[in-house]
């Protein structure tokens, strides 16, 4: 039986094995429908890798795709995650972008593992390879080789004691700036958006909400409002801002499959369904028409 478009539930922030995520595109995508919902984008760490994948999975399925990724970017306000939806193109700005993010990732993970094998941890990077299904390897590859050797239960204590900013084994890389992110989407005909904007570093000497106005002002159209991590005041706070800045709203889980058991596909705020409110204007804005029935 058809579902009504307004029933229909959306999820803007989803990640696949072509980054960190435990779920194929294919997969993710099916996944999707069988939730009920209706907007779907992938938005792999740094790679537009599984784009064509889940594209040509949701042809033929009641689900409008919307191609994507996300990138970490360094500011003044520490890392910045964005989210570029709508990537109708990939120009040589972003391949050139996204090389150079991957060749800073290659060069931190020895750096990391060598950290790791002075403090008595002894994995090696093959076993780290082995971890990965994409082309993107990272700390959250080098978390599940801890919890296969042993060394941990769960990959967020390895994250936790060794791995997160600060910690005995991290190791910086390079990231572009806010800036170089936001304007390389932009070159892809796309939409940047903050991603999880209630988890931002907010020190006593500023607010969230000047911190967006500069973002805003590095040409970031839009908050992910609608997100598993927010509570109920930074979501109520975060749709006042993006109405008030005139800025697109967004909802997404963050689904990485069993990488993060945090987030369920389709849900944010307090665990709830996201609504196709926080599609509607991103749709709207990129011209992309809601397929709005399933079976």
């Amino acid at each position: 039986m058809a579902r009504k478009l307004y029933e229909l539930g959306i999820d803007l922030h989803t990640h696949s094995t072509a980054s960190d995520g435990t779920e194929s595109p294919i997969n993710l995508v099916k996944m999707a429908v069988s939730s009920g919902i209706g907007v779907l984008a992938l938005t792999d760490h740094d790679t537009v890798s599984g784009v064509q994948e889940a594209l040509k999975a949701s042809a033929n399925l009641p689900i409008t795709f919307v191609p994507g990724l996300e990138i970490s970017a360094n500011s003044t306000f520490g890392h910045i995650h964005v989210l570029g939806l709508g990537l109708n193109k990939i120009p040589h700005k972003m391949q050139t972008l996204l090389e150079n993010i991957q060749n800073g990732r290659r060069e931190r993970n020895p750096k990391i593992i060598r950290k790791l094998n002075t403090l008595g941890y002894k994995i090696s990077m093959s076993d780290v390879t082995e971890m990965a299904c994409g082309d993107i390897i990272g700390r959250p590859h080098i978390a599940k080789a801890l919890v296969k050797n042993g060394y941990f239960a769960v990959q967020e204590e390895a994250f936790a004691k060794l791995l997160k900013h600060n910690a005995p084994a991290y190791v910086q890389r390079w990231r572009p700036s806010v800036k170089e992110a936001v304007d390389t989407i932009l070159a892809c005909s796309a939409v940047p958006i903050i991603a999880h904007p209630g988890l931002l570093d907010v020190s006593s000497n500023t607010s969230l909400r000047s911190i967006i106005r500069n973002l805003k002002d590095d040409g970031i159209m839009g908050l992910e409002v609608h997100y598993t991590m927010h509570s109920a005041s930074q979501h109520k706070e975060l749709d006042e801002i993006s109405e008030n800045f005139d800025m697109i709203p967004t909802g997404g889980s963050d689904f990485h499959g069993d990488n993060n058991h945090h987030a369920k596909l389709g849900h944010g705020t307090a665990g709830l369904p996201i609504g196709h409110y926080y599609a509607d204007k991103l749709m709207d804005y990129l011209n992309i028409q809601w397929k709005d029935k399933t079976p």
